[in-house]
């Protein structure tokens, strides 16, 4: 099976659409595909990450002659061309570099039906991967893994009739350590004694140091802070040397055994993105804040489900707000218990398996229809 997958990172999208593209690659390399990434070279991209998986890569250059032309929307400006050189960039690797797709997949809130039309000659199917339902989808799979009261009619006009949805945190894409470290989960005690700190990858306005700042705050040097950071962090050496002088804060940068880690804590600090699912696969409850726009609803209804408390988006949220809402939470264990419970029954883990399998079969379905 040959894959091409077309996802960015920079310092404005973040890492998490790479991320997840990247967990579902592994997968389907595990299954015998051939996956190839397309990516531009944004700041903060992750294409040099993404080769050193094993996985090739084709960098769609950043600067361009017509980058004057880009419209001023927030994720037409996460394309950082226009999309007509877009188009004109890809079909040409697709076409000349590539050949024929069983999949083209797609994680990119700036390419929409437009694209994905002009993408349906090199591909014999199209799948994308969403979770804003603002814009028309021309693909045989959508998937949307995040948690929405209107979940079932959210892309109801968007996509074709005969498009497969997978939608929620059922399908969440997670890697399958998840999986292994939540067979091994002892039932959560209540009892805080090591928590998370993880604002996504980039973490633009500093999060993190905030966070630091109400660990300061708290006074708690029983209590063990696990900081985690991106490498495309811009303020990594300041959170470094702050850790550094803090007796109980450990600090990591871009690690590989988060599920490990994140098995290891009682409590998570952190941002409202993929990494939600991950927690909530491990029964680590959180103090979510929305470092985004499009993470402020999940959030909301998160702590509406009971595996999160949410405090709000950034940067409204300071220190004082944090420190004392830990203190709410680390008084009563039995919440904390409840909390986790609440997380493992939203996500089992088992999503990748499910999205590959469908992917997997559709390919079978057209195969047998051309013979």
């Amino acid at each position: 099976m040959n894959v091409v997958i077309r996802a960015d990172a920079s310092v404005t999208i973040g890492t998490g659409h790479v991320m997840r593209c990247l967990t579902l690659a592994n997968q389907l390399r595990q299954k015998g595909a051939k996956v190839t990434f397309l990516c531009r070279e944004l700041k903060g991209n992750l294409c040099d990450y993404i080769s050193g998986q094993g996985f090739r890569i084709y960098q769609l250059p950043y600067k361009s002659s017509d980058s004057n032309d880009i419209g001023d929307g927030l994720y037409e400006q996460w394309l950082a061309v226009t999309m007509s050189l877009e188009i004109q960039q890809v079909e040409k690797i697709l076409s000349e570099q590539i050949g024929r797709l069983d999949w083209l997949i797609v994680d990119h809130y700036a390419l929409d039906a437009q694209w994905e039309t002009q993408m349906r000659k090199y591909v014999e199917r199209l799948m994308v991967i969403d979770d804003l339902a603002n814009r028309p989808h021309e693909c045989d799979i959508l998937l949307d893994q995040n948690l929405y009261e209107n979940l079932d009619e959210r892309y109801d006009g968007l996509v074709p009739s005969d498009c497969r949805t997978m939608l929620g945190p059922r399908f969440a894409i997670l890697r399958p350590e998840f999986v292994q470290h939540r067979r091994e989960l002892p039932e959560h005690s209540g009892e805080i004694r090591r928590v998370l700190l993880f604002f996504g990858g980039i973490d633009v306005t500093n999060e993190t140091s905030i966070a630091l700042d109400a660990v300061k705050l708290l006074e708690r040097d029983d209590l063990t802070f696990e900081v985690v950071i991106g490498g495309s962090n811009q303020h990594a050496d300041e959170i470094e040397r702050r850790c550094a002088d803090m007796k109980n804060a450990h600090f990591h940068c871009q690690i590989d055994d988060m599920a490990a880690l994140m098995a290891s804590c009682d409590l998570a600090i952190g941002g409202g993105g993929t990494t939600t699912w991950e927690r909530c696969c491990l029964g680590l409850p959180c103090l979510t804040i929305a470092v985004a726009e499009n993470q402020v609803e999940v959030a909301r209804l998160a702590s509406k489900a009971g595996f999160s408390r949410f405090l709000g988006k950034a940067p409204e949220v300071v220190a004082e707000n944090i420190s004392e809402t830990l203190k709410q939470v680390m008084s009563d264990p039995a919440l904390v218990r409840r909390m986790s419970q609440a997380g493992l029954k939203v996500v089992s883990g088992d999503g990748i398996e499910i999205v590959v399998a469908l992917l997997l079969e559709l390919i079978v379905q057209s195969t047998e229809q051309i013979k």
